[in-house]
């Protein structure tokens, strides 16, 4: 199996999962708003972020493979810079679900693009 293969459906069941998790049960996604206020647990998904972020962004040679990886590692960089600050966007998120749903659903359908499209 090619790496972009692997990459593809490792992220296609990981978004697909995750983001299907949030918009089946939003009360899951309220909770992991509220875990983001504590900076220990930013700082731990910071770093996940980063590693599948540049493992993807490295191992790809697929455009929207290198650009989801691209966007984690950013992702992970920002919140390892910033830890303090996700607290204040957290609670907009909670108080505000649409939102953070809203970016489920895309990372589901980005996770089933993936699943269908290796």
């Amino acid at each position: 199996m090619s790496p972009d293969i692997f990459l593809s459906k490792l992220w296609g069941w990981l978004l697909t999962l995750v983001c299907g998790a949030y918009i089946l049960r939003p009360s899951i996604c309220k909770k992991v708003l509220k875990m983001m206020e504590d900076e220990k647990f930013v700082i731990v998904t910071a770093w996940f972020s980063l590693i599948l972020g540049v493992g993807t962004a490295v191992g790809s040679s697929t455009a929207p493979l290198k650009a989801l990886g691209i966007t984690f590692t950013l992702n992970g960089l920002l919140r390892l810079s910033f830890p303090d600050k996700l607290a204040p966007v957290s609670q907009l998120f909670r108080e505000k679900t649409f939102i953070p749903l809203g970016i489920s659903l895309l990372g589901f359908i980005t996770g089933i693009y993936f699943i269908l499209n290796p």
